[in-house]
């Protein structure tokens, strides 16, 4: 039953070869007397594309008798941040979708880095007809928390108890495998239940799919005072409940010539999902949330509509795992996948934390996560938090992405910079010295002198005095100094070079310094979605909070030297996009002036 879309998915041929299962495994001994064979439903281990926004329904007593085009179907997934692989169940969820003729319910139990994840995942996606819910195990009460986290049999007893007010039925999923055809046709496996069957699994053994009807799962509990020492009497009774011609196959053998049933063709096709509604869902009720929303309608700014797009977001797309310090400071930076090799040698002077978004396309994300595991910088790094937007429009949103970053940091200050400024070794040692030297860092940016050659593979000095002598022997210059002068002036470069004390500087129209601030700053402006103004507006916005710059003398930055990735000036050849850039800065300097009582003039920082 392919369906067949356009598109390229490259087979992540290094993926892990455990599967992660983990509660462990349901008891499935042989029980005597059940030979009923439950009709033909296929699933198996892989990966997959699509986009998604929450859509609450009320709660349903769903039937499952006969095709019902607006059944809801719902679904259960445990995803804990070290079992469960962002990418793997990145693509459950895309086979779903791709097969799906039925609104979807999804029920996921998470912990707070995964409920993160899930939760933004769903919310850019903005696939009409789906709704979710998150269980955050670290927030429910201290018994429930316990069954849950004790193992697979505990946490299917807790099932009513968390879903009973959404569902009488659910269809609990390991995240690791991809699902061929509708979902649906699992779900009418309930009407197969005989009546003391509370529990059943499709395929012998394999606890992947696993069918409860909560409601008589909740009966039994309640007629059952140890109910936890039932819970295996029950499964077995439920050992006969399997599929015939069940494909089972591990993601890392999913490519042509091995042994398995999932071709190519059929993860191509899957990759390319996006968030359409099937034909038979259109006469369904609900909300059908949109990817392109105009709240904000501004005339001038129509031929560019995306602006206002939501973009797909993975959150954490690699094993993640830091513990801040005091003084912490993350590392924050954007790219595209043409900039991946910056990111190497930023990590590989940056020892601390990093939070990367990257803007790239779906046939990029296998090429992205092979890069990573194959550097030698990059495969054993562990701090740092990868999250990528997936493209759509024309245009690079890079306050977009600067903000999926900015949102994904766990310590205290963060360093606002862009991924081709290579960063001085031990830079966030002093960092951290002097922020353990201020008083406060309310209110503060603390500025890093950036500085640019144009000498490809320059040496990169190491101290202050080398880069002195750089400058003498013009191999360093202010950065932009010729075509944007203004952009870093105020740093005032003729006191930094003998400065040995922090001095605070005076900000002027247009200064967009690299900065370290506290991590709770407000977020960027994404109405400036591409090339102009996108940093400038952010430090307007300090700079009406009243914020203090304070150069620190001893650091710095450096412009790697490459060749330009297209022509950046090219959209402010364009006139519609002026007309529409300088709209944005009036209607930004216009309403911080009115929520702060300023009075900035816009025409200050036009081009």
């Amino acid at each position: 039953m392919d369906k067949k879309l356009p598109g390229l998915y490259h087979v992540r041929q290094h993926a892990t070869n455990k599967i992660s299962k983990p509660f462990g495994r349901l008891n499935t001994k042989k029980t005597p007397g059940h030979d009923e064979v439950l009709p033909e439903v296929t699933y198996r281990t892989a990966c997959s594309k699509t986009q998604i926004a929450q859509f609450k329904y009320s709660p349903v007593a769903n039937s499952i008798q006969g095709d019902a085009f607006c059944d809801v179907v719902h679904l259960c997934i445990v995803c804990w941040s070290n079992s469960c692989d962002r990418i793997n169940f990145y693509t459950m969820l895309k086979s779903i979708y791709f097969y799906r003729n039925h609104p979807l319910y999804f029920h996921v139990l998470v912990d707070d880095l995964s409920e993160r994840f899930t939760e933004v995942l769903f919310d850019t996606w903005s696939v009409s007809q789906v709704s979710l819910n998150t269980y955050n195990v670290k927030k429910l009460r201290k018994e429930l928390r316990e069954a849950v986290l004790k193992n697979y049999n505990s946490m299917i007893m807790t099932l009513p108890e968390l879903l009973s007010s959404y569902t009488t039925k659910v269809i609990l999923i390991n995240p690791e495998i991809f699902i061929e055809g509708d979902v649906y046709n699992i779900w009418k496996l309930f009407h197969k239940f005989k009546e003391n069957q509370l529990v059943a699994i499709v395929k012998p053994n394999d606890t992947s799919v696993v069918l409860v009807d909560l409601e008589k799962l909740s009966k039994f509990k309640a007629s059952t005072a140890k109910y936890t020492s039932k819970v295996n009497l029950v499964l077995d009774l439920n050992q006969n409940v399997t599929a015939k011609n069940v494909q089972w196959n591990r993601i890392n053998d999913i490519q042509e010539g091995k042994n398995t049933s999932i071709t190519l063709q059929t993860l191509k096709a899957v990759s390319n999902v996006m968030n359409a509604l099937p034909p038979k869902l259109v006469k369904c009720g609900g909300v059908f949330p949109e990817i392109y929303t105009d709240e904000d309608v501004i005339p001038q700014c129509r031929q560019y509509p995306e602006r206002n797009y939501k973009r797909k977001t993975l959150l954490y797309v690699r094993k993640f795992m830091y513990t801040p310090k005091p003084n912490d400071v993350t590392l924050l930076t954007h790219l595209t996948y043409s900039k991946l090799e910056l990111l190497e040698e930023i990590s590989a002077r940056w020892k601390g934390p990093i939070s990367a978004a990257i803007y790239l396309s779906e046939n990029e994300l296998d090429k992205y996560l092979a890069f990573i595991q194959t550097s030698e910088t990059l495969k054993n790094r562990y701090d740092i938090g990868y999250h990528v937007v997936f493209s759509l429009g024309r245009f690079y949103p890079i306050n977009v992405i600067r903000n999926v970053a900015l949102r994904n940091v766990l310590t205290e200050y963060v360093f606002l910079v862009d991924v081709d400024f290579l960063p001085m070794m031990n830079l966030q040692d002093i960092v951290k010295e002097h922020i353990g030297k201020m008083k406060t860092m309310n209110k503060k940016a603390l500025v890093v002198p950036a500085f640019s050659s144009y000498i490809p593979n320059a040496t990169i000095p190491k101290t202050k005095d080398e880069w002195i002598k750089q400058w003498d022997h013009k191999f360093l210059y202010q950065f932009k100094h010729k075509h944007f002068p203004m952009g870093h002036r105020p740093t005032n470069y003729t006191k930094l070079r003998n400065a040995t004390k922090p001095y605070v500087v005076k900000w002027e129209a247009k200064y967009e310094p690299y900065i370290i601030v506290q991590a709770n700053v407000t977020e960027y402006d994404e109405r400036f979605f591409a090339y102009g103004q996108n940093k400038i507006s952010h430090i307007l916005t300090l700079v009406v909070q009243n914020y203090e710059f304070v150069v620190l003398p001893n650091t710095f930055v450096i412009h790697k030297f490459h060749k330009p990735f297209g022509d950046t000036n090219y959209f402010l050849k364009i006139k519609s996009y002026m007309f529409c850039l300088d709209t944005l800065i009036y209607e930004h300097t216009k309403q911080l002036n009115n929520k702060y009582g300023r009075n900035f003039k816009y025409e200050d920082f036009l081009f």
